[in-house]
């Protein structure tokens, strides 16, 4: 599932600086539940919650953004398809 690999990238990331779940949650301004599911279940977060997860991993936002935008337009894709009735063949 692709929206764990962005998760799995918080984590590689979070663990290198040494921080917990709880003390990355905090700095963030978020609740340690949300942020674990953000990390280990696949949670895409707000825009605004993702941009401050990346301001305090202190990297190079670029690969994190690019996987999230790409997640979101994934989910927008999905919904839409699920929406969307196919056209009768005889239209």
């Amino acid at each position: 599932m692709q929206n764990t690999s962005l998760g799995q990238l918080i984590r590689a990331r979070r663990k290198e600086l040494n921080l917990t779940i709880e003390e990355l949650a905090k700095k963030v301004g978020i609740d340690r539940t949300y942020f674990t599911r953000i990390e280990k279940h696949g949670l895409l977060p707000s825009p605004k919650v993702m941009r401050d997860i990346v301001m305090n991993l202190k990297t190079n936002p670029t690969k994190y953004m690019r996987l999230y935008k790409s997640l979101k337009l994934e989910r927008v894709m999905k919904t839409w398809k699920q929406k969307i009735k196919p056209l009768p063949e005889k239209f």
